[in-house]
């Protein structure tokens, strides 16, 4: 058992090299093929300008020929070929990448984003102390208020026993006033009861 596992254990390592070796293969091989994509374009290009010269040339001297249709002719079917191989390789790798990117940074805030928020943000937490200035002042003001309202019944309640003490006094007094006159007056009582009937 332990012989099999060291078995696995060496083809797995032998493996890894094998994949490395062919990584580093294809990395030296993408690195040619972009090298001879580059000295193809640059060789397409000063093809280009030759031709254009060229053009100019022949205008200049009177003779002017149909160069295009020419190039046109000549062009080679297999470099147009390889040329729109290489294009849909350079695509496909460009939208490989994108889509790497998209996976990788999906949840990141662009920065302008980030910058603007922030800006709101700000302006939010010094709307937010501004009204809780606010509303601390309307707070001890209510507070205020109600400690004056409770001292105000507290004063109000206090003094009408003592209005109702003046009151119940002052009508004892006028009572035993007329009681007084009553009883020096006993035909006047009577005529309180008549009057009263």
């Amino acid at each position: 058992m332990k012989c099999q596992i060291k078995q696995m254990k060496k083809e797995i390592e032998e493996a890894k090299e094998k994949e490395q070796t062919m990584q580093i293969l294809v990395d030296h091989l993408q690195s040619e093929l972009g090298k001879q994509y580059v000295q193809y374009k640059e060789e397409c290009d000063a093809r280009k300008m030759l031709i254009w010269q060229l053009n100019d040339l022949m205008k200049c001297s009177g003779k002017e020929e149909d160069v295009t249709n020419e190039k046109t002719d000549h062009e080679d079917p297999v470099q147009l070929h390889l040329a729109l191989k290489v294009c849909r390789e350079d695509l496909t790798k460009a939208q490989e990448e994108l889509t790497t990117l998209r996976a990788e940074y999906w949840d990141v805030v662009p920065r302008r984003d980030w910058d603007a928020l922030e800006e709101n943000h700000k302006q939010t937490l010094a709307q937010l102390k501004t009204l809780q200035g606010d509303f601390d002042l309307l707070k001890t003001e209510y507070h205020t208020l109600l400690e004056v309202q409770k001292r105000d019944k507290k004063q109000t309640s206090l003094q009408a026993p003592f209005n109702v003490k003046e009151d119940h006094a002052s009508e004892m007094q006028s009572l035993a006033q007329s009681n007084l006159k009553d009883s020096l007056n006993p035909g006047s009582d009577m005529l309180c009861l008549q009057g009263s009937r």
